[in-house]
């Protein structure tokens, strides 16, 4: 599940998922929208603040697989 999803599903305003993961808005926004990616020290807090819901993975890119 993707930060953003997982903003949608609890109803949260970018605000309050800042607040919910401690980091400021400013760093929270490229995360949410792709742009930048949260630091490997970051991500055992965000795991923890969406009780699992959001992890490392979320943040790898999906690659489609080759049908050839």
């Amino acid at each position: 599940m993707t930060l953003r999803e997982f903003r949608a599903y609890k109803g949260l305003t970018l605000q309050q998922l800042a607040d919910l993961l401690g980091k400021p808005f400013s760093t929270v926004v490229p995360w949410e929208n792709g742009t930048r990616c949260p630091r490997w020290n970051d991500i055992p807090g965000i795991t923890k603040a969406t009780g699992g819901a959001v992890t490392a993975m979320d943040f790898v890119p999906k690659v489609e697989a080759d049908a050839g």
